[in-house]
């Protein structure tokens, strides 16, 4: 299980630099969808 914690802070970061280059709640909305789809 040791290695869902670096998947989990890097979606952490990813999140982070969404909510930064998508200040409207639609856009980040739609860049977590992709990071999801490319995560899954």
């Amino acid at each position: 299980m040791s290695d869902v914690l670096p998947d989990e802070t890097r979606l952490a970061a990813e999140i982070d630099r969404l909510k930064a280059a998508h200040p409207k709640t639609r856009e980040l909305y739609r860049g977590l969808c992709h990071v999801a789809e490319v995560v899954a």
